[in-house]
């Protein structure tokens, strides 16, 4: 009965990761892959997966957060996403 109590546990905080948006998440990668162009394909392609989830204050924390976060990652592309997804999200 234990083990069935865990595993739904796990199961519901699976389920609530993917469906919210962690800017956490988002930092983590960022500040975590030396290569910029691996690490703007990873931010595009989490703002892809995720970005839509993200309400206007998440997306705004990233905004002003990118270019220490990014580095030299942070370009035009990325900015056009979160701009979208901003009008988006309204």
């Amino acid at each position: 009965m234990k083990w069935l109590l865990i595993i739904i546990c796990t199961a519901a905080l699976i389920v609530s990761a993917q469906t919210r948006c962690s800017v956490s998440e988002f930092y983590l990668l960022a500040t975590t892959l030396h290569d910029p162009l691996e690490r703007h394909k990873k931010l595009m392609q989490w703002l892809h997966t995720n970005g839509s989830k993200c309400s206007p204050e998440n997306l705004i924390v990233i905004w002003n957060n990118l270019p220490m976060w990014a580095g030299t990652a942070d370009n035009e592309v990325i900015r056009q996403q979160i701009i979208f997804l901003f009008e988006k999200s309204k």
